[in-house]
């Protein structure tokens, strides 16, 4: 705990949601740990064990902003960053290799998967770092990065084979490699599409199989998740409008990680939105329209990480998510001036960024 002062409280001053500063003993015994977060029930123990005995919790909780920043200046953070950067420079090669001569050289989707699989260990920092603002000039190579990242996250998650998921990454680096046929003056525009302009854009998928069915050695399914990204459970996707288990396990799962990065990302036409009102999205979603193990996967196990963490509040405010509903994601229960708050119940205050 990165406190900046701990002050003594008696217990009937004590309320849901302060944190214990101290570990707290009964003969030589521990009775609650130092950093546990306080709710009623140990309340009610603390004040009946230690009726007039000053307890000593955290204040100033207000100051997360020094620690979002310490955060984001680590050595560990850096090192990421510095990896993620390598990697879109890598990948705004290959791009620029399909826009020259329509080629791409299976060495390098090889090399960069490779590296995303052996230097990508600690998720807690890369699913920060997906997240973290980005110029949207360059959202097309991050967001290629970013969807490798998180379908091989997901691979594991979905405890497939290795084999698996180093394709799910091919198929990350390349489910987009087909709007380097699409002008750039409609792929970059900052406003919305026209219905014309949206129609071809959609034909991506369809280019981007073209181009990877080109590639020597690679392997089918890759194809297929590149070509299937965009179909949809109950058929309301393209460009085929395939429905259920027609749609290939690798387009299943680039469908969720295209979505959340599309989503939580800095784009030419549109800003990013809080990665927890992404989430909701694809929890909604998998009532229908995405495969549902591999939404409920990737959503459950993306919740985990965003527990303990710093959001920002539409007040400007900085506070700490404490627990995050599975049922009403985008409104955890927070830590804001040493008080508790559910946002369920907190109409006044919601999450516009995770820090």
């Amino acid at each position: 705990m990165n406190a900046h002062s701990i002050k003594p409280i008696l217990p009937f001053n004590l309320k849901p949601g302060m944190i214990l500063a101290k570990d707290l003993y009964i003969n030589n015994l521990k009775l609650l740990s130092k950093d546990t977060v306080l709710n009623e029930k140990n309340i009610d123990r603390i004040r009946a064990i230690f009726p007039t005995t000053p307890i000593h919790i955290y204040t100033h909780e207000e100051n997360y902003d020094l620690e979002v920043t310490r955060s984001k200046i680590s050595g560990e953070y850096k090192e990421v960053e510095s990896k993620f950067s390598k990697f879109s420079d890598n990948a705004e090669i290959i791009f620029s290799q399909v826009m020259s001569n329509s080629k791409v050289d299976i060495k390098n989707i090889r090399g960069l998967s490779e590296d995303i699989h052996t230097q990508m260990k600690d998720y807690g920092i890369i699913i920060k770092n997906i997240i973290d603002d980005r110029n949207s000039n360059s959202y097309l190579f991050h967001h290629s990065v970013n969807v490798a990242i998180l379908n091989a996250m997901l691979g594991k998650w979905l405890n497939l084979s290795s084999r698996d998921i180093m394709l799910l990454t091919y198929t990350g680096i390349l489910h987009d490699i087909g709007k380097s046929k699409i002008p750039a003056s409609i792929i970059d525009k900052p406003h919305n599409l026209t219905k014309k302009e949206f129609e071809l854009v959609k034909t991506h998928s369809i280019k981007s199989y073209d181009i990877v069915k080109t590639i020597p050695y690679i392997d089918p399914a890759v194809e297929m998740g590149v070509l299937m990204h965009h179909e949809r459970m109950d058929g309301s996707g393209y460009p085929l409008g395939l429905k259920g288990d027609t749609i290939h396990l690798y387009g299943k799962i680039t469908a969720i990680t295209d979505m959340f990065d599309a989503i939580t990302s800095n784009r030419p036409h549109k800003k990013k939105q809080c990665p927890l009102h992404a989430l909701e999205i694809l929890k909604a979603d998998s009532f229908g329209k995405l495969d549902p193990k591999c939404a409920t996967t990737f959503v459950e196990n993306m919740v985990t990480y965003y527990e303990g963490e710093f959001a920002k509040l539409n007040t400007g405010e900085i506070a700490k998510i404490l627990k995050i509903n599975k049922n009403y994601i985008s409104k955890p229960s927070i830590f804001l001036h040493n008080e508790l708050i559910d946002l369920t119940q907190d109409k006044n205050l919601f999450i516009v960024d995770i820090l």
